[in-house]
């Protein structure tokens, strides 16, 4: 809870320097952008450090160890692309944002093929 009123505090004085120093030269306004955005994304790895360590020991005691280990490394696919798209959005490229993301749900969705011939296979066996 204090780390996120921290965060917001911290987005708040962004904004502040963004608005007021951003205006009088464009350079600082990406310097201030890529700072802002590495330290909230190294937040959200803080965050998520208790969820993976949680999923890292029930995948230990089950036998759903590689569906964790999909989801997880889906989850992260998609943080960390919409951060930059995020990012790149504030920079004013909206065009390099959204492919950025049509990447990212490639690259979740060609993560996900193994996952989506097991189900095939079940489905399979279930039918016979």
């Amino acid at each position: 809870m204090t780390a996120l009123i921290a965060l917001s505090a911290f987005a708040l004085v962004t904004v502040f320097l963004l608005k007021s120093v951003g205006e009088l030269s464009p350079k600082f306004r990406i310097l201030i952008c890529a700072g802002a955005a590495v330290i909230f994304f190294r937040s959200i790895l803080s965050f998520l450090s208790p969820l993976y360590s949680t999923f890292t020991s029930l995948s230990e005691k089950t036998a759903f160890a590689p569906y964790l280990s999909l989801l997880l490394k889906g989850a992260g696919l998609g943080l960390l692309t919409e951060v930059s798209a995020s990012f790149c959005r504030e920079l004013g490229e909206e065009g390099v944002a959204g492919k950025l993301e049509a990447v990212g749900k490639a690259a979740i969705l060609a993560l996900s093929l193994p996952l989506v011939g097991e189900i095939a296979r079940l489905v399979g066996e279930l039918t016979e």
